[in-house]
């Protein structure tokens, strides 16, 4: 005998399926796409740019990361909110068995595919995990590819490169040439890489999408704060992140600003127009199906969040006093189009 609190179970045999043969191969493509960016020379270089001799701008000094470093920033935008996100879908799950938000039951929703029985919590983490891992990725190697399309060079490019400035033609604007033979290669490609900054697309992305969650779910009784300040703290650690690549002549503040908008553009879409900020489509205390669930975590615009308003017909009784026709309610409609897809549109 089900409890109460129990999800709603719905068959979907194509979940499962979808999630096998689409969603994972899209992001293992995307996985290893990044991967032959990062540790291999398969990949287009980094376009060479010229300059002017002793540039002021380019000749800054280089300095150690002030904060934190590259592969501390990967661990942090990446581990970060997925922990908040798994942490938060538990004590979502918590919350529900103990009927602490009777509201937002919709969400509760056990699904069966394949004769597996799927845990709302599990299906929720693993696509909103999913869904943060593309834009994750995306956002790296939109970032990637940029840098080497344009080859913009850093502050400190002419203090790492270390040109021979005797045998180069200073009167013009030198476009070949050769750095010192005894610097480290990788910091010299590096040293080519600054419009726009990975620190600062990565940096949004993380804080954005994080923010968007913790917004929508973090909901303390009595108190107001605690989300917008978790909120607040994580974008204002992601702008002053790109703020200490500037102040480290890492980056001029166009590259950090344009990273700014790069992840906060690919973080907004996800979680606005992919995910719905992260909210499902059935209503609380509604058994009726909720398609949205049905598909697969990845699926995009699963219903529409525009609604036309209704022209309602106004008739006049014999009275003479005019009064409205009953019409359908939202949720009428809604049952009426759903039964219209079921039958296959014969309505």
């Amino acid at each position: 005998m089900s409890r109460k609190n129990d999800p709603i179970p719905s068959k979907n045999p194509f979940l499962v399926p979808c999630f096998v043969m689409v969603d994972y191969i899209f992001l293992s493509a995307l996985i290893v796409l990044w991967f032959f960016l990062k540790f291999t020379d398969y990949m287009p270089g980094v376009k060479l740019q010229g300059f002017w001799c002793k540039d002021r701008t380019l000749s800054l000094p280089y300095e150690e990361d002030r904060v934190i470093s590259e592969n501390g920033m990967v661990v942090i935008c990446s581990v970060a909110p997925a922990v908040v996100l798994m942490y938060g879908e538990w004590m979502l799950a918590m919350c529900d068995n103990c009927g602490k938000f009777p509201e937002q039951k919709g969400r509760s929703k056990m699904v069966v595919s394949c004769s597996l029985r799927i845990h709302p919590c599990v299906r929720r983490v693993v696509r909103f995990c999913g869904v943060f891992a593309v834009g994750f990725f995306s956002t790296w190697i939109l970032t990637d590819f940029t840098q080497r399309f344009t080859g913009k060079l850093t502050p400190y490019f002419l203090t790492v490169c270390r040109p021979n400035y005797g045998n180069l033609n200073c009167s013009q604007f030198v476009t070949s040439y050769e750095c010192d033979t005894n610097t480290n290669a990788t910091l010299i490609d590096q040293a080519r890489r600054s419009f726009p900054s990975l620190h600062a697309s990565l940096g949004s992305f993380s804080s954005i999408f994080m923010t968007a969650y913790i917004t929508n779910h973090v909901v303390i009784p009595n108190a107001r704060l605690p989300p917008v300040l978790l909120g607040v703290s994580s974008v204002g650690g992601a702008f002053m992140w790109g703020a200490s690549r500037v102040m480290s002549h890492r980056h001029f503040w166009i590259d950090v600003w344009t990273g700014f908008a790069m992840g906060t553009f690919i973080a907004l879409y996800l979680v606005v127009c992919v995910l719905q900020s992260f909210n499902e489509s059935c209503r609380a205390n509604d058994d009726r199906p909720c398609f949205e669930d049905n598909s697969n975590f990845f699926s995009t615009f699963p219903s529409s969040p525009m609604r036309f308003p209704r022209i309602h017909h106004i008739s006049r009784p014999p009275n003479g006093h005019p009064h409205r026709n009953p019409v359908y309610s939202e949720e009428d409609e809604d049952v009426a189009h759903i039964e219209m897809m079921q039958t296959g549109g014969s309505r």
